[in-house]
């Protein structure tokens, strides 16, 4: 991973944060990790489906299929 894309990611991290918590700072380093992991696994199965507290069944059913949390098995005839 180059230095010019963790710069990038962490000014996205920082920026998202002081939106939620305009009063806040991030003062640990494992925020910005597990932040970075996020958004790498996003990176990496492209757009993930975010859950709300609205989400319906069906809705959440097929955020966890695309997730790879609930494996579709076809039935043979």
């Amino acid at each position: 991973m180059e230095t010019e894309q963790i710069e990038s990611m962490l000014e996205k991290i920082f920026s998202q944060y002081r939106r939620k918590n305009p009063n806040k700072k991030i003062s640990n380093a494992w925020y910005c990790e597990k932040a970075i992991r996020t958004l790498l696994e996003t990176e990496k199965n492209g757009k993930l489906f975010k859950r709300t507290k609205n989400e319906t069944i069906s809705k959440r059913v097929g955020r966890m299929i695309h997730e790879g949390k609930i494996v579709v098995q076809e039935e043979c005839q």
